[in-house]
């Protein structure tokens, strides 16, 4: 994992962890480069039940996973570069990640992950809420990409207001607006 780019410092503190979260014992912070193993096995583990279909070695599949999370870690860092990339934690054990782009006029929720047996507890509903918040406060929008693959996402992301806004054949955009 050393040749992977290195996250961002970021001066300051990560942005608050959502007080439901906290009191359960998760915790926001700021993405180090030491996360990058955990980070790695959070990316195969989303990708667990699109992969167990796949006739492969599972040597075969762990280069695979390897090799398509250096390729998104190098995207995300290149084209977002100024996102806070967060890690969701418990115990000191990375659960999650959440990056999130603020920009002037909207934000985008770059990339929400959550190990699977942290899915369904309400971890991304309060994180996308409190970023609503935040934005809502700042006059700003919000829009995320899903794919089109994933009806559970999309029912979360529309539960929080998240609309369709256009579609290609892998993903549907969608935009939330403060009202």
């Amino acid at each position: 994992m050393s040749s992977l780019p290195a996250f961002p410092i970021r001066p300051g503190p990560a942005p608050a962890t959502p007080e439901a979260m906290a009191a359960r014992g998760y915790a926001l912070r700021h993405a180090r480069d030491e996360d990058l193993p955990q980070l790695r096995r959070l990316y195969a583990d989303t990708r667990a039940e699109e992969m167990a279909g796949v006739p492969w070695p599972a040597v075969a599949k762990q280069g695979f996973l390897d090799q398509q999370f250096a390729l998104q870690h190098q995207h995300y860092l290149r084209e977002y570069a100024a996102a806070d990339f967060l890690v969701l934690e418990r115990a000191g054990v990375v659960q999650g990640r959440y990056y999130l782009l603020r920009a002037d006029d909207v934000h985008l929720v770059v990339d929400i992950s959550l190990m699977a047996g942290e899915r369904g507890q309400g971890l991304g509903r309060a994180l996308i809420a409190a970023s609503q918040r935040e934005a809502a406060a700042l006059g700003r929008g919000m829009y995320l990409h899903v794919s089109t693959a994933n009806p559970r996402a999309q029912r979360l992301y529309a539960a929080l207001g998240f609309v369709v806004s256009t579609s290609t054949p892998s993903h549907h955009r969608m935009d939330w607006r403060a009202s």
